[in-house]
């Protein structure tokens, strides 16, 4: 099970500075800049002429980089420690940002992004995988809380404050300024950070590696929780990264400022979600619900919540909105739950395991969200465009229900609480 056993507990100032704080500000760059394409759309759809499929393309090749980084860096993770890992990543994102805000053409804003993804592709992983060495598995679910609200933290950022800041300095001075936050997050986790647990053990090698690696990829445990994870995690970073502000914007009818400040309260209620994990797991144990069949439930009344929103109702599109954005990050304890089946060594693995398939499946769901809104926006009507909206919605919800039955069906197969 997971949860470091530490020969000496160290400080509560040590775990928050010294690591808590230099890998959470790395993923608050990380969501920022994960859902930013969404609040510049209409910039990039205007200085480069793209086509919603073009859009969907751009905006998910960061979860394509994002994705294929993931076992390689998990791998990295567990033999060389999340410091060194993740501070070469960041300066790989500034990378990517420059290029981003220096573009003449639509390959380069690709590349660039392409970049920004891959450099950023193991910062909430990294952090997972450093708490489940430092942290006793009971304080888990708050500690991953409390990360994943850094994620919020950079998705508010993305909406409301990214629009007014492009509007008064432009979004490639915008992009610049992003590059800039990516080398101090770097130099923060390099100066700051231990790089391995003192009980950790010597590095693993190269072909031990790859062998925790297949043992997680053959338990059947992982083969439970991925497609509900995928169905459901998956396709809310991909409705946030770009889709709710086009939905917003297409089928509910909204001026940009007011579908920014959607966005920034869809944040706020991913934030809200990231603070309550702990919470709920805890008000879950006392009422003797395990955390896996909170994770269930939750994934049930997010695909309800996804459901009404495919019908069409725009009355109420700023709670709906924001109760998808409050339940993206409590499903992510899905992740926890996972992790709690195997040892502490493979805590890296797992977590890259899991996330690649979630990271890739957004990628695919978000270009071919694209793709079929192209054929439905072929008619330029706007009950056709809403009728799209909605039945490419379905492709996602049916799938996404068939695999949270699966999940709930071999539920009490899986780590039936943190203790």
């Amino acid at each position: 099970m997971i949860g470091h056993p530490a020969i000496s507990r160290p400080s509560h100032a040590f775990l928050v500075i010294r690591i808590f704080l230099p890998l959470a500000f790395g993923y608050m760059l990380s969501y920022l800049l994960r859902t930013l394409n969404a609040t510049l759309a209409p910039d990039l759809i205007r200085d480069f002429d793209l086509s919603a499929s073009e859009l969907g393309l751009l905006t998910s090749v960061y979860f394509l980089a994002f994705g294929v980084m993931q076992i390689p860096l998990g791998m990295a993770i567990d033999r060389f420690g999340a410091r060194r890992v993740q501070a070469c990543n960041l300066l790989v994102s500034a990378v990517g940002a420059v290029m981003f805000a220096t573009a003449m053409s639509t390959e380069m804003l690709m590349v660039g992004r392409a970049l920004v993804g891959a450099g950023v592709a193991v910062s909430l992983m990294a952090g997972f995988a450093t708490m489940a060495l430092w942290l006793p598995a009971q304080q888990l679910p708050m500690a991953y809380g409390l990360l994943m609200a850094f994620g919020g933290v950079g998705a508010v950022l993305a909406g409301s404050p990214a629009e007014w800041a492009s509007a008064r300095i432009g979004w490639r001075a915008l992009f610049f300024g992003l590059s800039l936050c990516f080398l101090a997050g770097a130099a923060a986790i390099f100066v700051l950070m231990p790089n391995r647990h003192p009980n950790q053990g010597s590095p693993e090698s190269p072909s031990e590696l790859l062998r925790g690696l297949k043992e997680i990829y053959r338990s059947s445990s992982f083969w439970r929780v991925v497609p509900m994870v995928v169905l459901t995690c998956g396709t809310g970073f991909a409705m946030q990264s770009l889709w709710t502000a086009r939905w917003l914007a297409e089928v509910a009818g909204l001026e940009r400022q007011a579908v920014a400040l959607h966005m920034s309260v869809m944040a706020l209620g991913l934030l809200a979600g990231s603070i309550a994990c702990g919470p709920m797991a805890a008000a879950g144990r006392r009422l003797g619900l395990s955390l896996a069949r909170l994770v269930g439930l939750l994934a049930f009344v997010y695909l309800a919540v996804l459901t009404v929103l495919a019908a069409g109702y725009t009355a109420m599109a700023m709670p709906l909105w924001t109760m998808i954005g409050f339940l993206m990050n409590p499903l992510s304890l899905s992740y926890a739950v996972l992790t709690t089946n195997f040892s502490s060594h493979l805590a890296g693995r797992v977590q890259t395991g899991i996330n690649v398939l979630v990271i890739l499946g957004s990628f695919v769901i978000q270009t071919a969200f694209g793709w079929l809104i192209d054929f439905w926006m072929a008619d330029d009507n706007g009950f056709q465009v809403a009728r799209g909206y909605g039945i490419t919605f379905g492709f996602l919800i049916i799938p996404g229900l068939v695999a949270t039955i699966w999940y709930w069906i071999g539920v009490d197969a899986l780590e039936p609480e943190l203790k």
